[in-house]
This record gives C-alpha cells, sequence and structure tokens, in this order.
C-alpha cells in the first residue's frame, strides 16, 4: 500500500522524483485489463516485458476521471520446470498511454493524469527495470525452482 501512495505522488507530481518499487503479489482480473503493451518479446534469452493499463473501476466517491486506469509494468520468463513473474505498479491513475521507446534496460512511458480540479497533466516517466532483469537471469541460469523476485525497479518523472 505505501508503495502505491509513493507511486500516485509520483504520477501526479510535477518534478523529478524517484522512486522504488518493490515486485507485488496483486492479481488483476483478466477482464479489467484494458490494454496490454508489448516492449519486449520473450526469447530463450530475454524475458517478455509488458505494461499492462488496469480498470479501476467505478467508485462513488471519487470521479472515473479522476482514475481511470492504473500501471503495472511486468517481466515473464517460462522456464522448463517454472516460470518467473514478476509485477510492479507503477501509477495508480493513467490515460492516454503510450510507450516510447525501450533501451538499455529503462522503458521511456508518457501518460496523462488529472487533479483535483479536473486539469489534465501531462507525465514522462522511465523505468528503469536493470536490476530485475539481472536477478531473473540469475534465477533462470541458476534453475531456481523456488524464485521469487525481489528486486525493485526505479520509476522516475522525467523531464519533456
Amino acid at each position: 500500500m505505501k508503495a502505491l501512495l509513493a507511486l500516485a505522488a509520483l504520477a501526479l507530481s510535477t518534478q523529478a522524483l524517484a522512486a522504488q518499487v518493490k515486485p507485488t503479489k496483486d492479481t488483476v482480473s483478466p477482464s479489467t485489463v484494458e490494454h496490454v503493451f508489448i516492449i519486449q518479446k520473450e526469447t530463450a534469452e530475454q524475458p517478455a516485458i509488458r505494461l499492462i493499463q488496469v480498470d479501476n473501476g467505478g467508485s462513488s466517491d471519487i470521479s472515473a476521471l479522476m482514475s481511470p486506469s492504473r500501471l503495472y509494468m511486468t517481466i515473464h520468463q517460462d522456464g522448463e520446470m517454472f516460470d518467473i513473474d514478476a509485477n510492479y505498479p507503477i501509477a495508480r491513475a493513467a490515460q492516454d498511454v503510450r510507450v516510447l521507446k525501450f533501451e538499455n534496460g529503462v522503458a521511456t512511458i508518457n501518460f496523462a493524469s488529472k487533479t483535483e480540479s479536473l486539469k489534465e497533466v501531462k507525465h514522462m516517466m522511465k523505468v528503469d527495470l536493470k536490476a530485475a532483469l539481472k536477478e531473473i537471469k540469475t534465477a533462470v541460469s541458476d534453475f531456481d525452482e523456488t524464485f521469487t523476485p525481489k528486486s525493485s525497479i526505479i520509476v522516475e518523472e522525467a523531464k519533456r
């Protein structure tokens, strides 16, 4: 919960802040998935990386305009005996989402959010996955069947 609150502040901030985000055990119902952005396709040498946009659902105390979607960065690697999944919540209120690029383990994402006065704020976010990708590569090469991701990713508001 603390990570989600920190990310909400990050998503609504206009300052360059960085947050370390731990993997979550959140589950997402397939019926709430609005969009899947494929950042990197899975091969034998590299995991699949996806940005998942999930509907927050309705609420009686907050406008749907205020909280349209949340975003998760996900990493998945098939294994012969076990699979590896790491899921990271990176924004709680996002719309008009676009993935701009993925280079050297860092994804650049654009999205918009709304303030309490319903003013639209545009964001550019950099998501550094290098530590998580290194951890997953090591687990795959070690054939670690009990592996649970622990590495954080770094989410940072970038200058536009």
